[in-house]
């Protein structure tokens, strides 16, 4: 029988992820604020060293980003010593992520490449975070700690106040959100009498004759349209200045997607008195009880709630 001999850096990689299931753990990292599935978890903090590999570089298309993301790309270099790289968020969870560095870079002989996906958790707190990467070398001895910065955007749409403190916070912002994954679609009805959908998911200024402004206000997305999961079971509105007069609340269920029963949740938020967050002004709840409550776009929909400025 023919014995296969692995090359030093593999088997030091091996001998290395060995190591790593030592600390591994069975929750195999699902429950922590990254999940990265090429890659070995290990149940402690982040190493890092001053005698190991470097990471020279780091990069990724967006930092601004949202909990909840799949497949978030980074992408960076490591001197050409390392054989693995770690990756952790470590202000958020005492974990990390091995595996295996790349090729030689064609840009730099003495260094090699390096390329993850990370899908992010949806209760990843809103705000600045940092990714850490760390180059390992055959000896197990991590290098210093590079960083790039993440700024995760709130679930509820606030015009990137979060990220950045100077841009100005909505006037009003209308959430839907929905306890399983069904098409629920949130509707409002303007004071002008103009309904927003999302097939009609623009406001459009009667006197602009139908040109876009790209300022109006509009729905984010279709959640669960045509049944297909996206994680969200959320749709939001923003309006960057609050419409004058009674705005209506409601939903309509397009279709079950197969369950017998769904709970729905609209919240209003204006901005508080200083100007610094969104603050919850009004709620209301409601159930669709059958799934011959999906209608399509037939029918009237659910009424939720209505809210009037000053109230």
């Amino acid at each position: 029988m023919k014995r296969v001999r692995l090359s030093p850096s593999l088997a030091a990689l091996f001998a290395l992820l060995i190591a790593a299931c030592d600390s591994a753990s069975p929750r195999l990292g699902v429950d922590t604020p990254m999940l990265v599935p090429a890659a070995q978890f290990v149940e402690s903090p982040l190493p890092e060293g001053e005698d190991g590999p470097r990471v020279t570089f780091i990069t990724t298309q967006n930092p601004t980003t949202y909990p909840g993301i799949a497949g978030k790309s980074f992408a960076g270099r490591v001197e050409a010593n390392a054989i693995a790289i770690a990756v952790a968020i470590p202000e958020l969870s005492d974990t990390h992520w091995i595996l295996p560095a790349g090729a030689t870079a064609p840009e730099s002989p003495n260094e090699r490449s390096w390329s993850v996906e990370v899908d992010m958790a949806r209760d990843i707190p809103a705000g600045w975070h940092s990714l850490k990467v760390v180059g390992i070398d055959e000896e197990g001895t991590p290098g210093p700690v590079r960083s790039i910065d993440l700024c995760f955007l709130p679930q509820i749409p606030d015009n990137g106040h979060t990220c950045d403190p100077d841009r100005a916070l909505p006037g009003l912002v209308i959430a839907l959100d929905f306890n399983v994954d069904a098409d629920v679609d949130l509707e409002i009805l303007m004071p002008d009498g103009r309904w927003l959908t999302p097939k009609t998911p623009l406001v459009i200024p009667p006197e602009r004759s139908g040109e876009i402004d790209p300022s109006s206000p509009r729905l984010d997305r279709d959640s669960l349209s045509m049944c297909v999961a996206d994680g969200w079971n959320q749709e939001t509105i923003a309006f960057a200045n609050r419409p004058e007069g009674p705005i209506g609340v409601y939903a309509r269920l397009y279709a079950s997607c197969g369950h017998p029963s769904i709970r729905y949740r609209a919240r209003l938020y204006e901005p508080n008195a200083e100007g610094t967050e969104l603050e919850l002004m009004s709620e209301g709840h409601g159930a669709f009880l059958s799934r011959y409550d999906a209608r399509g776009p037939a029918g009237a929909p659910a009424f939720i709630l209505e809210w009037d400025e000053g109230e």
